[in-house]
């Protein structure tokens, strides 16, 4: 069997130390490590006037080390669960970058980064029996800005890859564009999807991220975030049963972990009845988006709030159901770049002003898209008014288990079930 690709790992925004070489002997200005943490702010600040230059001088910043505790875990894991044979482990690289800089900079530089790789992995004994060797190619593996870098390096350097046979493949997945948002063929038929598209994260993100990776994501819940022992970390507690459960945690009850999922697209896939479409070395399977997303349990060894295995990625999403008319709406403490306390995706087919058929999926209250069959039986064949959709509302949150901290969400989720329904019941 061969061996897989070499990795590049390349870490987010702060995650790589940054030193100033003008010193002697050279000072770390700014590090996250286990031991210290030293936040420099003022003299990593670059000139507003010239880039090349920090603000307060002498000065000669440049990137050091990336940070080993954010990323031992993933890298250990890369190097040894891609190959099955432990004396012939995949070479992982960590890219350190000086996140300061303007992209096209740090791109021009994870280029001649990626040639250098190849070089180095051609010198391993293990790999030059490989049939890799005739064909060299890299993965790459990008974290928050991370993943920003290496998708605009890729677009930016299109033509180079594409000049290098050993690059085409890349160059075939470039050309795959996501961009649910500013789709007429979904603002139309798929309106829940496009508009929930719409409101993720922010224009940067949406404009690199893909819709297999929104729903994907892992919780935002700030204990986990902040370091605290959890069920996702490898404790045994979590800290939103008793703690600060205002804007992340569940009101649906949970298993183990009781964050919410984050994503606004799973939502609006959930309310069209879609199908993933997953591959691995061992084949191919398609599963429902609701069973896919099933809330937070074991799988591999890692509670995760997916199915997919450490071997498997997402290839496609399917839409089989077909609405008249869909919506979402969302309730963020911030318009831009936030998680949503409360959402809600209603899709229906709605003919003579009566309600044929539809799907209500709650975000942000819920382990995972939560479907309110209650309040889809009560409302299939029936008009939508003020007294059905109200009534409706209730229906989707009569099985809520609100923690300490979040009951606000509750009742804040039934008014945007019923803004939502109202919606759909003015447009005929």
């Amino acid at each position: 069997m061969s061996l897989a690709c070499p990795v590049i790992l390349v870490p987010g925004i702060t995650a790589t130390s940054l030193r100033d070489e003008y010193a002697l002997p050279a000072e770390t200005l700014w590090s996250m490590s286990i031991l210290s943490t030293t936040k420099e702010y003022e003299r990593i600040a670059l000139h507003p006037d010239d880039l090349r230059y920090e603000t307060i001088e002498p000065a000669r910043v440049v990137a050091d080390q990336v940070l080993e505790v954010a990323y031992k875990e993933l890298i250990e894991e890369l190097r040894h669960n891609l190959s099955e044979d432990p004396e012939r482990s995949v070479p992982v690289y960590a890219f350190a970058y000086d996140w300061r800089m303007p992209l096209e900079i740090s791109e021009a530089r994870l280029v001649r980064f990626m040639d250098e790789v190849i070089a180095r992995t051609k010198l391993l004994r293990h790999y030059q029996n490989d049939p890799w060797i005739k064909n060299p190619r890299v993965n790459l593996v990008g974290h928050s800005m991370g993943g920003l870098l290496i998708t605009d390096c890729l677009a930016r350097y299109v033509e180079h890859f594409r000049e290098r046979r050993d690059w085409r493949g890349l160059v075939d997945l470039l050309e795959f564009a996501y961009d649910n948002a500013r789709s007429a063929e979904l603002q139309r038929d798929y309106a829940v999807l496009a508009e929930a598209a719409g409101v993720v994260a922010s224009p940067q993100i949406r404009n690199l991220g893909t819709l297999g990776g929104n729903i994907c994501q892992d919780v935002w819940c700030w204990y986990l975030q902040d370091g605290f022992s959890c069920w996702k970390s490898g404790g045994k507690f979590c800290d939103l049963a008793g703690g600060d459960s205002r804007y992340y945690g569940s009101v649906m009850g949970g298993h183990l972990c009781l964050s919410n999922h984050p994503s606004d697209t799973a939502v609006a896939l959930a309310a069209l009845d879609a199908r993933v479409h997953i591959v691995s070395p061992k084949g191919g399977r398609e599963i429902s988006i609701s069973d896919f997303l099933c809330g937070h349990n074991w799988v591999g060894g890692r509670l995760q709030s997916h199915t997919l295995g450490l071997d498997e990625i997402v290839t496609e999403i399917e839409v089989p159901f077909r609405p008249t008319h869909s919506t979402y709406a969302k309730f963020a403490l911030r318009k831009s770049w936030d998680f949503a306390i409360a959402s809600v995706a209603v899709s229906a087919v709605i003919r003579d002003r009566v309600c044929e058929d539809l799907r209500i999926v709650l975000g942000g209250v819920a382990t995972f898209p939560y479907r309110s069959h209650e309040a889809e039986r009560l409302l299939r064949d029936r008009e939508i008014d003020k007294a059905s959709a109200g009534a409706g509302a209730e229906a989707a949150l009569e099985n809520a288990r609100p923690l300490k901290m979040n009951g606000y969400k509750v009742e804040l989720s039934k008014t945007l079930v019923r803004r939502a329904l109202l919606s759909l019941g003015s447009v005929q």
